[in-house]
């Protein structure tokens, strides 16, 4: 049996007051310190944020958009300080898969950080012709990612080819500036899958800011985790008989993203399904664990979520 939806503001409520609607948008990164020895950056952020509380009051803590700009920002870093490449190869550059697995909660504040190379060189399998792949941590989490980049033209950079780490980039503002719309909403439930269609409208003039894949107007990677976010809680709601107010926090533990091809159409059709679903007893309290998959547009993602059953 299939639901219609207009949109997911039907099931969720107002997009102002949720986090993978605008609250996310509240979330303010700074960086610290930054420092280079030998092939490692090490440094710290600052982060706050200012927007709506929870609705049970939970501890404000990063979520899935914040790790993502967060490793896309380190990447950026990665790119300019450890390969050697412009900024303008830098804003050229596309992410071409990430994963981690959170096992602690990371909390507002300041946040430690440390980037290494783990390989680069070209490839024939690139779109551009070379990888660079970079372990990341931040905080108590390790994130693997991979970028698909042009291989080194300089033997070394001017001042006003090299990235600084300390500029407002896309990942530190940009992606926040952004809106898009999932519409057209279509649920199964005997079948634990859900459909949108997602309107991703050309939000600044290419090349206007610095950072990762900013030299052309793609759907970028924190706007494929909006679109997942959303129309996750949209399944999980709607089978649990529930809504954001009742249901528990939803505690991301892993994410696996894959970027096939820039997705450069303003539209796109969305698909996720519920592939796996275990209830587990851990400290006398019961948890529900989800593992889904999907696609928006050109983006593949995989993840694991949990919540606490009432």
């Amino acid at each position: 049996m299939h639901t219609f939806f207009h949109t997911t503001d039907e099931v969720l409520g107002d997009a102002r007051n949720r986090y993978f609607g605008r609250a996310f948008q509240a979330y303010h990164i700074k960086l610290k310190s930054f420092i280079i020895d030998n092939s490692i950056i090490s440094g710290v952020f600052k982060i706050d944020y200012d927007g709506p509380a929870r609705p049970r009051h939970e501890t404000v803590h990063l979520g899935s958009i914040e790790y993502t700009a967060l490793a896309l920002l380190l990447a950026g870093f990665g790119l300019s300080k450890l390969v050697g490449l412009s900024i303008e190869q830098i804003n050229m550059a596309t992410l071409d898969r990430m994963s981690f697995k959170i096992s602690s909660i990371l909390c507002i504040g300041e946040v430690s950080f440390a980037i290494q190379i783990k390989e680069s060189g070209r490839d024939n399998s690139s779109k551009q012709g070379s990888y660079s792949t970079f372990q990341l941590t931040v905080g108590f989490t390790t994130i693997s990612i991979r970028i698909d980049h042009q291989g080194k033209r300089y033997h070394w950079l001017t001042a006003h080819q090299s990235l600084d780490p300390f500029s407002e980039q896309l990942y530190t503002i940009g992606y926040k500036k952004r809106t898009l719309k999932i519409h057209t909403i279509t649920l199964n439930l005997h079948s634990n899958s859900i459909q949108g269609h997602v309107h991703c409208p050309r939000q600044y003039p290419e090349n206007e800011i610095d950072g990762l894949s900013s030299s052309r107007s793609i759907l970028l990677p924190t706007d494929a985790l909006q679109v997942f976010g959303q129309l996750m809680q949209t399944l999980l709601y709607q089978k649990m008989n529930s809504n954001r107010e009742q249901c528990p926090n939803i505690w991301l533990r892993r994410m696996d993203l894959e970027v096939h091809a820039p997705q450069l159409e303003e539209h796109c059709i969305s698909r996720i399904s519920f592939d796996k679903i275990k209830r587990i007893n851990q400290r006398k309290e019961s948890w529900q664990m989800i593992d889904l998959s999907g696609n928006v547009g050109t983006y593949r993602g995989k993840f694991q979520i949990a919540h606490k059953l009432s």
